[in-house]
This record gives structure tokens, C-alpha cells and sequence, in this order.
């Protein structure tokens, strides 16, 4: 607890009563906290809260409903409160709360707010009207709002980008298809493959028109709205933009075809989109338990014939109104709702033999299971039970999640390999969110859970799981270490933003690195806090005003690092009970953190049997690699080597048999018939078994096999290069499985030998 009298003595007896009186303290926050939580708590005992989101999906929405005909009048009121309050000091609708206003966000809800019937002389439509004209009006709106806009007759369909609904028909093998774009994307963007071939154009509250008046207000020249879309060719040549150069030429290309919607493949493609919707869609209604495809999806299959009453597009409806959320503040749409188990999806494409064992955080998705989530469900389980660890459940949800790891050893959200950016190039995207690569907060949560499987003692995974998981584990820490910025944090995908990622990287490296002070932060005086302007300003990263949340994702990490008494430590939980008691703020802070230097260390394994005089070599091999490399060595020999190797203050990883009990196998005079009587060979062969599994073993860390105390305080051993002496037998296979370098040693004189033409040199 923070000390409010530091230069007292700790027996003090101020200082006692001080401490004592924020013990208090802490503990009534905690218990107003827990409190808090089981208010919430739902009656068949699990939590949900709302993923808060802008007013995009709350417009959409309408514009949805209005447009084929659903009854507003009822919500009319409570959207209309919804959006208004929500109206920022600048004038316009923007994505976040701190963030600069946006000119599509807030074209839309100018829409939607004429659309339940707010006049153009309304105080917040005068003002939003001004912000509109002062950045460029609609000519400046993304893709989703000009292809909404279009949707009314108030931005041509010449103007839109094409999306060609036979991208459905490419095989998954072809470098563009719907399973090279994200989930999230895919399941939005095949409903639009329909509507766009369509082009339905709906009536305002002014009436049917392919050319609407109802925002001219809003433009700088009303009489020129087909603005292209994409960039000049001319100028992506300048910019040597060569991908979005051919990208965007051969939708001009398409555009002169007429958007390829007569030629004879259309059909076939239109036929497959509704499959591929009908398939996709949960039996509750949702499709992908986000709400972008839901309207999206029954607005297609309406244009593709299905009437109103079908069963299809009812439970759409349904699953549709399950995003609204209503209460003193009005009614809005949020982007997700909550958690179920996960069992098929479209990972299934690119990892076709993967176990099925993932959780989604939505109430109703079973294609698109979460990789983080997952993580998450499989600690919350193991805590509370660790006997859970060896069940069917946790094993194949952590199979699954090691089957998702991807090329560059990292973990994205929902798919594996998503990784293809060149896509971000494709005329239509103005998001950069078309994929779904590797993130180091879902990285570092991966590692959490990975370690913290590895660290129980009352559970355990199984031996073949246990190497597999250390092994990823491995590739994961070299993908984090290769992603940390100069400043030391790490850049966090799925929160706000660096204090975000950095704590989840930390979090999940506090089994395999050990307590270090070479992990650092800067000095601070309260909480926690990062805007989010740092995604587009990274010299914002970690400022900003405290919050609970981030203070929280913040302490969490450094505590396992750090003496709970450190002073920006103490200050921070100060904080914490006293924002429970108070919604206040304290000053911004800057937050440094750096990986320890073991993480970066190589670990080389050296492989021997024999005698002493065959180790002896390698010794002063190791001693050659940690002081002028700063390697790691671990040398895997016969356990009467231990006091040879612990000199050189190497580690020694025991293996099956001893030099005297080959000696005499190999020197003695040999009684075959009586051997095979006695059962020697046997015992031989078994013992050879043993020695090379040992050797095997010894390149992947595993508690139990190392007889060396000290080992426990380093982080796992995941061999990076084998040095062995060839006879050792294993080293290839161990070398091709991990896969790592392999450097061959004998202790033999050199000598030369002509290959091929060449001269090969072998030996010391």
C-alpha cells in the first residue's frame, strides 16, 4: 500500500497505523468491487456486460429497417435521444469518445436523425451540417456509407467500388478468395456481394429517387456526385502503389463490363452466396455473433426472393433485435453480446486437420470461435479446478489453440495465416481490417495460458501436450521479442493500445522468464491511462487520464516482476480504492518496459556419451559460447559427468547408462548364447531406448529430467542449436522436429576428405 509518511521508519508507530489504516481501505474497495460484480451477475450465474460501440451500428440499423419497411415508430423516440446525446463538442459523430470527429459516422446519423423525422433546422443537425462542410461533406465518406447512401439514390452506384459476387467461386488454394480475408470481413462482406449486385435503391421520407436531394446540404457541390472512390491511376504510379495500381485498374476494367453482372457465371455465383449465408447462419438467427452481418445478410437474401415470413429471415430478425440494448439513455445497438463453445468454423479451410475445441464470445457463434477467449475460459477453468487440466475439454481446446499458431509464431483471433495485407490495397477497403494476423496481446495471452498449464503441480497435461505447448511457446517469445518497439512496449491490437499489449505480453511471459530488475518502468504518481489518439500518434503510447481498467492491466504484470512495495506499484493500488470510492483522475503517465535479457539468450544443447575424456571438448566449447556469445548451454551426458559439467556452471541434463556400463559391454569378451539367456541384449536395447529419448528430451525443457537445482530458476530451455557428438544418434530427428540448426562435433583429429571435388574438414 502506498506509504503517506515514507521517511518514517517501517516500526514506526505512525507508519503502522497508516499502514493498517489503507489495508482498510484496500479491503473495502475490494469488497464494494465484489459486490458490484455479483449485482451484475446474470440469474443463471454467469456475467455479461455491453461491448460498447459507436453510433455506426445504431444507424445502420435504421436505415436497415426503414429501408424495407419495418415499423420505427415505436424505438423512434429512444434512438433519436440515443444519437443526440451522443453528439460530440466539435459537432460531428466520431468512433470514440476522445477521438476527432468523423465525416462518415456522422453523415450517416444526420440521415437517420431525418429519417426519424428531426428537422434540418434542429440545433445538432445545424452544427453537424457545418462540421460536414468544413471537411469535405459526403464526398469524403468511406465505402460501407457511400454504399448505404447508394442504397437511397443519394450517391450513385457508378461511384461505388465493385465487388463482383464471383470472388465466391475461388478456390481456397487461389491467392484471392473469401477465406484469405478475415472472419470478420468475410461474413460482412459476402451479403454485400448480393446487395451490390441488386443496386436497390429505397425511398426517403422525400420520397423514391436514383438522384436524392435530402442531403445536398450537405455536400460542397451537390451537382458532381460521382466522386471516385479510389485514387487516379496516374497518381498510384507516381506513389509506386503497384499492388492497388493493378487492383484498382482491373475494377475500371470491370466497371467498363458493366460489372460482369449478365455474363454466365453470375448465376452460379449468386446461388452459392445464399448457400454459403444459409449455411453460416446460427439456429437461433445470428450469422458470426457480430452485428455488421447480420442486417447485411437478411437484406441480401430479401433481394434474392426470400419473402418476409420465411423462417430464415424471421430468426434474422430475431437475432438482430438480440444486439439492442435500452435503457435511461436510449436504445443502441452494441457490436457483440457474450460467450458459447465453439465446435466447427472457417478455420477448418487452411487448418483442415486442427482439433475443434474453441469458445467464442458471443452467445451464438459456432463458426468463429476467439483464440484469446479461449485462453481465457481455459485458466478460469484450471483455477478453479485443476484437476479440469487433464480433461477432454481443456486438452482439446489447448490442441486447438496450438493448432492456430501461425508461420511467424504468433496467435491471431479467429483464423491462422490471415496474414496476406496486400489486401488492404483492394479499392473498396478503408480500413486495414480485410485480415487477421498474428497480435502480440492475443500472443502474450497464449503464453499466459500456456505457462500457466505448464506451472501447476495438482494438473497436468500430458508429456507429448506439455513439449508441444513448450515448444510454441518458444516460437511465440521469438515472434514477441522480434515485435517490442524502441520505447519497450508493445503495440496492442484488441485494447487501448500499448499499455494494453505490453501488459498481456508481460503477463505472458512470467513463467518462462524469471524475476529480472532488468524489467523496468518509469517512475510514476497514480493510475494508469492511454488515449486512444496513440494508435495514429505513437508518442502518446501510455498517456493519458487513469482509468481503472488500465491501471489494473497495468499493475497485474508488474507485480509478478516487481516487490509489491515499489513506489509507482504502491501508488497505483492507492489509486485503485480510491476511484471506488470516487470517479476521479490522476495525472498521465508514461509507461517503459523492456523483456529480460534471458529471453534473448541462445540455448544450445550439446549431445554426449562416453567417457570423460569425450566431454572434456565439449567444456571448453560451452565455455567458448557463453562468454563470447552469452549462450545458454546445457550439456545432455550421463549423470556421472555432473560434477565435471557443474564446474563449468553449465547444466547438466541426465540421460539413460554410464560410461563404465558401455565400457564393459564393449570390452568384454562376448558370450552371445549365454547374453540372449540372460536377457543382457534386451536390457541393451532398452537402455539404448532410454538414452535416446533422453536426448530427445533434453532439447525441450521439461521439469523432473534436469538434475540441476538451479534450473528452476531459468526460464524453459527450448534449444535453439544442437551441438552434438555424432554418435549421440538423436540429433538429426531432434534437430528436424523443432526445427533448429545442427552442428556436428568430433573430438577425432582432423583430417581431409575429397566430396565431390571439394575438401570437406572434419574434427577439432
Amino acid at each position: 500500500m502506498a506509504r503517506c509518511l515514507p521517511d518514517l521508519e517501517y516500526s514506526s508507530p505512525c507508519y503502522i497505523i497508516t499502514y493498517f489504516a489503507e489495508i482498510t481501505l484496500a479491503l473495502a474497495a475490494l469488497e464494494r468491487a465484489a459486490q458490484f460484480s455479483f449485482d451484475c451477475q446474470q440469474p443463471d450465474g454467469h456475467w455479461v456486460a455491453e461491448v460498447s460501440a459507436d453510433v455506426t451500428f445504431t444507424s445502420e440499423y435504421v436505415m436497415f429497417k426503414y429501408a424495407i419497411g419495418l415499423n420505427l415508430e415505436s424505438d423512434r423516440d429512444t434512438i433519436r435521444h440515443w444519437l443526440l446525446q451522443d453528439q460530440k463538442k466539435d459537432s460531428s459523430w466520431g468512433p470514440a469518445p476522445e477521438l476527432e470527429g468523423n465525416v462518415s459516422t456522422t453523415t450517416e446519423v444526420y440521415l437517420v436523425l431525418k429519417i426519424l423525422g428531426v428537422p434540418s433546422d434542429h440545433e445538432a443537425m445545424i452544427r453537424a451540417k457545418d462540421f460536414l462542410i468544413r471537411n469535405g461533406g459526403v464526398a469524403k465518406v468511406r465505402f460501407f456509407t457511400r454504399f448505404f447512401l447508394a442504397t437511397f439514390g443519394l450517391f450513385p452506384w457508378a461511384a461505388i467500388p465493385l465487388v463482383p459476387a464471383e470472388l465466391i467461386l475461388m478456390s481456397p488454394s487461389s491467392p484471392l478468395n473469401i477465406y484469405t480475408l478475415c472472419s470478420w470481413a468475410r461474413s460482412t462482406l459476402i451479403p454485400v456481394l448480393l446487395v451490390h449486385h441488386h443496386q436497390p435503391v429505397y425511398a426517403l421520407p422525400n420520397g423514391l429517387s436514383h438522384d436524392n436531394d435530402i442531403l445536398d446540404q450537405l455536400w460542397v457541390d451537390p451537382n458532381n456526385k460521382n466522386v471516385p472512390f479510389a485514387p487516379p491511376l496516374s497518381d498510384l504510379i507516381w506513389q509506386q502503389e503497384w499492388i492497388k495500381f493493378g487492383l484498382t485498374a482491373i475494377d475500371k476494367v470491370i466497371a467498363q463490363l458493366g460489372g460482369l453482372r449478365q455474363q454466365p457465371l453470375r448465376k452460379v455465383a449468386r446461388k452459392n452466396c445464399v448457400e454459403w449465408l444459409l449455411e453460416h447462419q446460427e439456429g437461433t438467427g445470428e450469422w458470426a455473433g457480430v452485428f455488421p452481418p447480420m442486417h447485411r445478410s437478411i437484406w441480401a437474401l430479401l433481394l434474392e426472393g426470400f419473402p418476409l415470413h420465411h423462417e430464415v429471415i424471421r430468426l434474422g430478425l430475431v437475432g438482430t433485435e438480440g444486439f439492442a440494448v435500452e435503457n435511461a439513455r436510449g436504445k443502441r445497438i452494441v457490436a457483440t453480446v457474450s460467450p458459447i463453445f465453439g465446435p466447427q468454423g472457417d478455420w477448418r479451410i487452411y487448418s483442415p486437420n486442427t482439433q475443434a475445441g474453441g469458445w467464442s464470445f458471443q452467445y451464438h457463434n459456432t463458426w468463429y470461435p476467439d483464440v484469446d477467449d479461449t485462453a481465457v475460459v481455459i485458466m478460469t477453468l484450471a483455477a478453479q479446478d485443476p484437476g479440469l487440466i487433464t480433461s477432454e475439454g481443456i486438452i482439446s481446446s489447448v490442441e486447438w489453440i496450438l493448432g492456430m499458431q501461425n508461420h511467424d509464431g504468433g496467435w491471431a483471433a479467429f483464423d491462422t495465416n490471415n496474414d496476406k495485407l496486400w489486401l488492404h490495397k483492394i479499392p473498396f477497403n478503408d480500413t486495414d481490417s480485410l485480415c487477421d494476423p498474428s497480435s502480440v496481446d492475443i500472443t502474450g495471452r497464449i503464453l499466459e495460458c500456456f505457462g500457466f498449464l505448464l506451472s501447476q503441480r495438482n494438473g497436468r497435461l500430458n508429456e507429448r501436450l506439455e513439449e508441444i505447448a513448450i515448444a510454441a511457446s518458444s516460437r511465440g517469445i521469438a515472434y514477441l521479442i522480434k515485435e517490442q518497439e524502441v520505447s519497450g512496449a508493445w503495440w496492442g491490437r484488441w485494447g487501448n493500445n500499448y499499455i494494453y499489449g505490453t501488459s498481456n505480453v508481460l503477463r505472458g511471459m512470467v513463467h518462462f522468464a524469471r524475476r529480472d530488475p532488468k524489467v523496468r518502468i518509469s517512475a510514476v504518481h497514480g493510475g494508469w491511462g492511454e488515449t486512444s489518439k496513440s494508435y495514429d500518434f505513437p508518442d502518446l503510447a501510455g498517456k493519458g487520464i487513469s482509468t481503472a481498467a488500465q491501471t489494473a492491466w497495468a499493475l497485474e504484470p508488474l507485480l509478478p516482476y516487481n516487490s509489491a512495495s515499489k513506489r509507482c506499484i504502491e501508488d497505483g493500488i492507492k489509486c485503485q480504492y480510491i476511484k471506488s470510492e470516487r470517479q476521479g483522475a490522476s495525472e498521465p503517465v508514461d509507461v517503459s518496459l523492456r523483456i529480460p535479457d534471458d529471453l534473448c539468450r541462445r540455448d544450445v544443447v550439446m549431445m554426449v556419451s562416453g567417457s570423460r575424456g569425450d566431454i572434456i571438448p565439449f567444456l571448453r566449447i560451452g565455455t567458448e559460447l557463453e562468454k563470447s556469445y552469452g549462450c545458454r548451454v546445457r550439456i545432455a551426458s550421463h549423470e556421472s559427468h555432473q560434477k565435471a559439467v557443474e564446474e563449468h556452471d553449465f547444466e547438466l541434463y541426465a540421460i539413460a547408462g554410464s560410461p563404465d556400463e558401455f565400457a564393459k559391454i564393449f570390452t568384454g569378451k562376448p558370450d552371445i548364447l549365454r547374453s540372449f539367456v540372460r536377457g543382457d541384449l534386451n536390457a541393451l536395447s532398452a537402455l539404448f531406448k532410454r538414452m535416446l529419448e533422453d536426448f530427445l528430451r533434453s532439447a525441450i525443457d521439461r521439469s523432473g529430467f534436469s538434475i540441476d537445482k538451479k534450473a528452476v530458476s531459468h526460464p524453459p530451455f527450448i534449444a535453439d542449436i544442437f551441438n552434438p557428438k555424432p554418435p549421440t544418434l538423436a540429433h538429426s530427428s531432434a534437430a528436424e522436429a523443432l526445427p533448429i540448426p545442427l552442428l556436428l562435433v568430433s573430438i577425432q583429429p582432423t583430417y581431409h576428405r575429397r566430396v565431390g571435388g571439394t575438401i570437406s574438414h572434419i574434427g577439432d
